[in-house]
């Protein structure tokens, strides 16, 4: 083959692989452009994940306990609540937990609670419910009064009004101390003084000192 065949061999090859290297630059070109787009967009997503975490965890203390059922209610441990027992005394409430009730917020649960004075008069029971904005103590499940003197008397339930400082109860109540024992059908206690208002079918007994 003389030198001007192999010239022109070469000038019909030429066309086709030129344009097959510039489709597959272009190829090349856009699976580039195409993987920028995606890193990008990724970027964006992780960013806007970091703000709205960031934006929930600053919304979670006050927001998250009013939406969690209360099977997940923030729940105390060994709480203690104080607060004024009328004008001249004050009261300690202590429990095993307390935990915020989801229908009614103000109104506190309480396991194990036990309501103690100034005066030496310690009511506990199993359970009860606690409303700072009252200061009332609604106790239920077998309540205890207990003082220094040895009284004590047992109910099935009792309102505590510490802004009053009277326990009362429409239930029997009995007791036993010192001096004897005694039932009733209601009865009245000065969480201050001790002193105990019984009413309906009273009866007692006097010890033999």
């Amino acid at each position: 083959m003389s030198a001007a065949e192999a010239a022109r061999t070469h000038a019909l090859n030429w066309t086709p692989v030129s344009r097959v290297t510039v489709e597959r630059a272009l190829r090349h070109a856009r699976r580039v452009k195409i993987w920028r787009l995606f890193c990008t967009a990724a970027a964006v997503v992780m960013g806007l994940a970091v703000i709205v975490s960031g934006v929930s965890s600053s919304f979670a203390p006050g927001f998250m306990r009013e939406v969690l059922p209360a099977a997940q209610a923030v729940r105390m441990i060994n709480p203690r609540f104080t607060g004024r027992a009328g004008p001249q005394g004050s009261y300690v409430i202590t429990a095993a937990t307390a935990q915020r009730r989801p229908q009614n917020p103000s109104l506190i649960d309480l396991e194990s609670p036990a309501y103690r004075t100034d005066f030496g008069l310690t009511v506990s029971a199993p359970r009860g419910a606690y409303d700072p904005d009252t200061q009332s103590v609604e106790l239920s499940g077998g309540v205890v009064f207990e003082d220094r003197k040895g009284n004590k008397f047992t109910t099935p339930t009792t309102t505590i009004d510490a802004k009053t400082n009277l326990a009362r109860g429409p239930e029997p109540v009995q007791g036993a101390g010192p001096l004897g024992s005694v039932r009733a059908d209601a009865y009245e206690i000065d969480t201050t003084s001790g002193h105990v208002r019984m009413t309906g079918g009273v009866s007692g007994t006097l010890s033999g000192q």
